[in-house]
């Protein structure tokens, strides 16, 4: 999936499982920690996306940090609801261990 071919830093905006993720912030560049907002297939913003970068080495021999994906959720990522933003500085801090 073309989602985690890409380097994290370069990902600012794309679609995945039908939603747009569009970066906020870059929280921690060093660290590869990133929020992105989540929004549904009609544009309303329903959360949001605290991530870690994930390194891995490509077939040229290079080191990336990828996007987590679905499984890798809950060591590298975490989806806040909208409802709960103020939580977002928690999970960065807990990608940051």
């Amino acid at each position: 999936m073309k989602v985690f071919a890409t380097d994290i830093k370069d990902k600012k905006k794309f679609s995945f499982q039908g939603d747009t993720l569009v970066l906020k912030e870059c929280v921690d560049e060093e660290k590869h920690i990133y929020v992105y907002e989540r929004y549904n297939h009609n544009g309303k913003l329903f959360g949001y996306e605290v991530v870690k970068g994930v390194k891995v080495k490509n077939p040229d021999g290079n080191y990336v940090y990828r996007f987590p994906s679905s499984e890798q959720f809950g060591t590298y990522g975490f989806f806040i609801a909208k409802k709960y933003a103020e939580t977002i500085p928690d999970y960065v801090a807990r990608l940051k261990k």
